[in-house]
């Protein structure tokens, strides 16, 4: 794995302040601060203000009508003002997520529940296993791994984590070359979010991953105003040590605009080579901005890294898998 300092990779400003998170352990700021101020003031610059009811009469005689207009001339200003104002933040809602084009996965039942027929780019994305790779993730990372072979191949990937455990050979099989892989390692939960707010400042970037156990609301809704501000796409792999937190965590809201959970499935047998199958995956689409949630059974991803549709399981729950009776060897 190509592993480069990230001081390559960032630029002065994002680069000095990643550098103070990691050798000075400067926590990541989940709550409202300055900046979030700043973007709201740069939103909405000034509050528009419906004119204030007459507290005096109008005057009597021939004045009368020359009021009635002007408060007639003021209503119809409020009402254009109101809908100009309502325009706006329709146009904001529906480009929170940038106008950054989708990535098809190219089979027709997933494209058509995800908004624009693919996965958005310059937007969040959650990732997740189930079960008992939800500490590992091992089964979601290499779904994420097909997904990333096919997105802005030329390009870089920022990848942050805290445990250093990611398996060249596993990612290059789904299809991501290494060599693509600018590798940061952080301290914390705090860290990671940190260095993915930074590195979705570089647009050169094809997407930042970070793997984290804890996602604050406003931490993952910074990582979704700087996705779609660059165009980069960001993942966010999540791991947890014990059921419990998983628990808590996946009920817990946060603002990415898809959320997935990868588990693995019995394999499908291979004619004629027999102890060997191919790898079945259940996916799993819990939330999707715009979209309806759904699940396919599919085989993994191969060496293109596109999922294919298993015909014979897509359409009923998978089969629950049978005790083998043991036997005596020897």
């Amino acid at each position: 794995m190509n592993i480069r300092p990230w001081e390559e990779l960032m630029d002065a400003t994002a680069g000095n302040r990643l550098s103070r998170a990691i050798h000075h352990n400067r926590p990541f700021p989940l709550e409202g601060e300055g900046r979030e101020r700043g973007m709201a003031d740069a939103l909405f610059p000034t509050l528009l203000r419906l004119p204030d009811p007459p507290h005096n009469p109008p005057p009597q005689g021939g004045r009368g009508f020359e009021y009635g207009a002007q408060f007639q001339n003021e209503s119809v200003s409020a009402d254009l003002a109101l809908t100009a104002l309502k325009e706006q933040i329709g146009k904001l809602a529906g480009g929170s997520l940038g106008d950054h084009g989708v990535l098809p996965f190219g089979l027709a039942a997933i494209d058509a529940a995800l908004p624009g027929g693919g996965l958005a780019r310059g937007a969040l994305h959650e990732l997740g296993g189930l079960g008992g790779d939800e500490e590992d993730g091992a089964v979601a990372t290499a779904f994420l791994a097909g997904i990333l072979a096919r997105l802005a191949p030329a390009r870089s990937i920022l990848w942050c984590l805290a445990a250093d455990d990611l398996y060249g050979p596993g990612l290059a099989a789904r299809g991501l070359a290494t060599r693509r892989i600018l590798s940061v390692r952080a301290r914390d939960d705090r860290t990671v979010l940190e260095a993915m707010e930074d590195g979705l400042k570089v647009p050169a970037l094809a997407a930042v991953v970070g793997e984290v156990g804890a996602l604050p609301l406003t931490a993952s809704r910074r990582l979704q105003l700087a996705a779609a501000a660059s165009g980069v796409t960001a993942f966010v792999l999540r791991r947890w040590r014990s059921a419990t937190r998983a628990e808590a965590e996946r009920a817990a809201p946060v603002a990415a605009a898809t959320r997935w959970r990868v588990s693995a499935r019995p394999s499908r047998p291979i004619d004629n080579e027999p102890g060997i199958g191919r790898l079945i995956w259940h996916l799993e689409l819990t939330r999707c901005r715009g979209g309806v949630p759904a699940d396919w059974i599919v085989e993994a991803c191969d060496a293109t890294g596109h999922v294919a549709l298993a015909a014979e399981l897509a359409d009923r729950a998978p089969a629950p898998a049978e005790r083998q009776p043991l036997r005596r060897a020897g």
